[in-house]
């Protein structure tokens, strides 16, 4: 449930900052943006 996952992280700024963390050394830039917009 990708869904409840991202309302999960969203009210929890530590565990969003951590994702955000692993996902910029796991992708592109551009690919983090593309789907942040994505998910938004």
């Amino acid at each position: 449930m990708p869904n409840a996952v991202a309302q999960t992280e969203y009210q929890n700024p530590e565990l969003r900052k951590q994702k955000e963390e692993t996902d910029r050394h796991s992708a592109g830039f551009g690919d983090l943006l593309k789907g942040w917009f994505k998910n938004k």
